[in-house]
């Protein structure tokens, strides 16, 4: 989540700066519109904001929500960023899957890769392998699929909830290593009610894909 962007403007953007306002890629939309001079869309709700005042230097930035990020096949279902707190929410639900096939997958393109099947990480060397082969894609291209999300899990997804919940305070913790949820519950539960809310938008505003 602590990646880098980088605005590249010479006629509109002063350079040489670094902007430590947190922002996503929600925020693009909205900033092109700001950038522009344009209206945003209408009658859509947009998730992100207009990012041009800290750009251009002219204005005031406000965020109207909080950003959100999902990830339904991580641990991680929910991540909420408020100001310097970051809350997280942790799937209560399973997901279907193959292990023993993708096991299979991945013994057998070590084998191809000419990779010892015992090395740890085996899942990253062979996907980060330089070796291909027809029948080596064809693997690699089943095992990406079993990783990843797949749309018959949409009705388990949209079922589901959490577990639990962990705060973090990103000033003093940046790489989220103290859960502070129980000595800050006020912050917790502000923060907690706010996900769910935008979580629960999110569901019921995601379509049912087709999963044949």
């Amino acid at each position: 989540m602590r990646s880098p962007g980088i605005f590249f403007w010479p006629d509109g953007v002063r350079g040489g700066r670094i902007e430590s306002t947190p922002s996503g890629a929600v925020d693009l939309l909205p900033t092109i519109c700001g950038l522009a001079g344009i209206d945003k869309p209408k009658g859509v709700h947009l998730d992100g904001s207009d990012l041009s005042p800290l750009l251009i230097e002219k204005g005031t930035f406000k965020r109207s929500q909080p950003m959100l990020w999902l990830a339904p096949s991580s641990g991680h279902l929910a991540t909420l960023r408020e100001g310097n707190y970051t809350l997280m929410g942790y799937r209560g639900y399973k997901l279907p899957a193959n292990q023993v096939r993708k096991n299979e997958l991945l013994q057998e393109m070590a084998k191809l890769a000419d990779i010892d099947p015992s090395m740890p990480n085996l899942a990253s060397r062979v996907s980060n392998t330089t070796f291909t082969s027809p029948e080596y894609k064809r693997l690699k291209n089943e095992f990406v699929r079993l990783r990843t999300f797949q749309e018959a899990w949409i009705p388990i997804i949209k079922k589901g909830g959490f577990s639990r919940f962990a705060l973090y305070d990103l000033k003093a913790d940046p790489f989220q290593k103290k859960d502070i949820s129980k000595q800050r519950p006020g912050v917790t539960n502000r923060l907690k009610n706010k996900l769910l809310t935008l979580y629960k938008d999110v569901m019921t505003d995601a379509p049912d894909w087709p999963s044949k």
